[in-house]
């Protein structure tokens, strides 16, 4: 079960369709903007020209998810998880040629505090300076974003397929009830 549920996460496709339906949101939502945006501005036209806007809509809807599961690209590998023993390399994967090893000097790194601080007479003034070590730059909100949902999308995608099954067996029933009823029943 392990072994599914890893393969389940790793899977390119599941990738694919996670994203799919995490753009499909946006892109239903902006294709509903522009249909009511067109209806307000076509209410004084006729009815024929606001059926036409309605099925240019229903075809976006159904376009445009197709489109995205295709233009999001593909899942980036993971980082290999480091062995017991990193050191240790396969024979195939050494270098034909020797390498050399050069050790670093060490290099002793004076006290940031005592260089921030001068004596003058019987005054002991501290200077504040820049840290050598400056943080990490802080990332775009979009690539942040789709980091954190990264781990989301494969259980986003399961609870779709359940969700699909459920309103399929649901409409499957429905279908079956209606078949059952005589022809004149209203």
């Amino acid at each position: 079960m392990i072994d599914f549920i890893k393969a389940f996460q790793g899977s390119e496709a599941i990738h694919r369709l996670g994203w799919t339906l995490l753009h499909t949101l946006w892109l239903g939502a902006a294709v509903a903007v522009l249909f009511i945006a067109a209806m307000l501005i076509l209410r004084r036209c006729s009815a024929n020209a606001r059926y036409l806007i309605g099925c240019i809509a229903m075809v976006l809807m159904i376009a445009l998810p197709v489109a995205a599961f295709f233009m999001v690209p593909a899942p980036a590998e993971p980082p290999l998880e480091p062995a017991d023993n990193a050191r240790v390399m396969p024979a195939a994967q050494l270098p034909s040629t020797p390498i050399a090893v050069v050790p670093e000097p060490m290099v002793q790194i004076p006290d940031p505090a005592a260089a921030n601080r001068s004596v003058q007479g019987d005054i002991t003034v501290e200077t504040a300076t820049a840290s050598a070590a400056l943080p990490p730059p802080k990332l775009p909100f979009l690539t942040r974003a789709s980091r954190a949902l990264e781990p989301a999308l494969p259980w986003a995608v399961l609870a779709w397929a359940v969700g699909v099954f459920l309103l399929s067996i649901w409409q499957l029933a429905s279908w079956i009830a209606a078949r059952r009823k005589p022809r004149g029943w209203c």
